[in-house]
């Protein structure tokens, strides 16, 4: 969780300043803008993917002294893995908690509009029922569509009560037919863009991520593009004039009330949106240049989204999601695998693993995804930790300061286990390191690339 929580703010922070240009600039068609914002997201979300790259800014750097580090003494039968900090657990109850309380608030919030529109009268006008028959048809909604009137809004809204109502303020019956049209236009598009679900699902992402300022952001600007979206279908669909549609959006935005919960609306949007939202609707096509250029920055998107960003939280560095990553990035190789002379007694042995130097307190992270089997203390290994992974593989952490894992923890690579210590029988501060398959000792070195 708290690798998760990391790793989030971290591609938040990288991709904010591109997400708000692409959201502020004017060369780009609003329908680019809002694939653009929901791709995002997702990425904000999940961010997991199928490739890997390398990003200096996501990594940690620990200096280490070369001459600090010794050789341990080191031989040990492991057994199986895995664990996550009980932290986590902590942080994940308080963070549902919260999200609980939110959603209390906005099903709240609903039953209060409910009981609103509810008090609302049935619309008799039979000048705005033949509008929204002859606008049904045109846009093929083949729905029953019931409107309603009150002299408690001040902007029409959609609402859905087992049929879909169309809410409009008293003041709506006093209008021209154009303007009638232009209104009912836009809520029988937002029907026909099954918006009403999409808000719901927006605001919902939007409490689940209540800590997150991007992931707010992110979902404001998509409310305010899906608001534009809708206006430029109804002009293009029914052939209304934008300067006219403008004047109904402005006429209303003045009138507006505020509500708790997002509404697909006409004059939803905030007044430091609706320049925005107004200028839109005056936006010529794109050329063919610019065209070329959207779809290059839409194929550019679709690769960050497929970068797996997730093991970057604690920057332990990107690695394939099959391949196992370097438990101490920035380790030096002290001593390596294989038959080596023993420091204190000169004689021959074999060293099962390979040792990295490491300061004593150097974050020391899980090779692969696993759980933890063994979590002890050894009069030659020190402190260690065993987690078992995939395939047979078992990987072996030693000679650490402290362990931060519990036997039987289900372990993501790349989460922080423990740091680098000086436990043991050592000859200087070191991490040891062992990959074993069906208990047999494999080179460390031969899958994974130690710098």
């Amino acid at each position: 969780m708290i690798t998760y929580l990391v790793t989030h703010f971290k591609i938040s922070i990288i991709f904010f300043v591109l997400i708000f240009f692409l959201s502020k600039s004017r060369l780009f068609s609003n329908k680019f803008q809002l694939i653009i914002l929901y791709l995002f997201l997702v990425k904000y979300m999940f961010p997991w993917g199928f490739f890997s790259t390398k990003i200096r800014l996501l990594q940690r750097s620990f200096e280490v002294d070369n001459t600090t580090y010794g050789f341990g003494i080191d031989g040990f039968d492991s057994e199986v893995i895995v664990n996550t900090e009980q932290n986590s657990n902590i942080i994940f109850a308080i963070w549902l908690s919260v999200f609980f309380i939110f959603l209390l608030i906005i099903f709240r919030n609903l039953l209060k509009i409910n009981r609103q529109i509810k008090r609302a009268s049935f619309c008799n006008d039979s000048v705005v029922l033949n509008i929204k028959d002859e606008l049904s048809e045109i846009i093929g909604l083949n729905k029953k569509i019931l409107i309603r009137v009150s002299d408690q809004i001040m902007s029409p809204v959609l609402w859905w009560d087992r049929n879909w109502v169309v809410v409009i303020p008293v003041s709506v019956l006093d209008l021209e037919i154009s303007r009638k049209k232009i209104i009912l236009a836009h809520e029988l598009m937002h029907i026909r863009k099954h918006d009403f679900a999409k808000f719901l699902l927006l605001q919902i992402i939007k409490s689940f991520f209540f800590f997150s300022p991007f992931v707010n952001y992110v979902i404001k600007e998509i409310f305010s593009r899906e608001e534009t979206e809708t206006d430029l279908l109804a002009i293009s669909k029914l052939d209304i004039p934008p300067v006219e549609f403008g004047e109904t959006i402005l006429f209303f935005a003045g009138l507006n009330k505020r509500y708790e919960y997002q509404l697909p609306s006409l004059a939803a949007s905030k007044k430091n949106r609706l320049k925005s939202r107004i200028e839109r609707l005056f936006q010529k096509k794109a050329c063919r240049k610019l065209k070329i250029g959207q779809n290059f920055l839409l194929l550019m998107t679709v690769l960050v989204f497929l970068i797996n960003f997730s093991s970057t939280a604690f920057g332990v560095g990107f690695s394939d999601s099959k391949a196992m990553i370097n438990p101490l990035p920035t380790g030096r190789i002290t001593l390596d695998f294989g038959t080596k002379i023993h420091p204190i007694t000169k004689k021959k042995f074999k060293h099962e693993g390979i040792d990295l130097a490491a300061p004593v307190g150097t974050p020391v992270f899980a090779a692969d995804t696993g759980t933890v089997t063994m979590v002890d203390l050894d009069e030659k290994m020190g402190k260690y930790i065993v987690l078992q992974h995939e395939d047979e593989f078992q990987t072996v952490y030693a000679h650490l300061d402290e362990t931060s894992v519990k036997v039987n923890s289900k372990i993501i690579k790349g989460n922080k286990i423990g740091t680098g210590g000086n436990t043991g029988q050592t000859t200087g501060a070191h991490l040891h390191f062992e990959i074993r398959k069906s208990n047999k000792p494999v080179d460390p070195a031969e899958l994974i690339k130690f710098e």
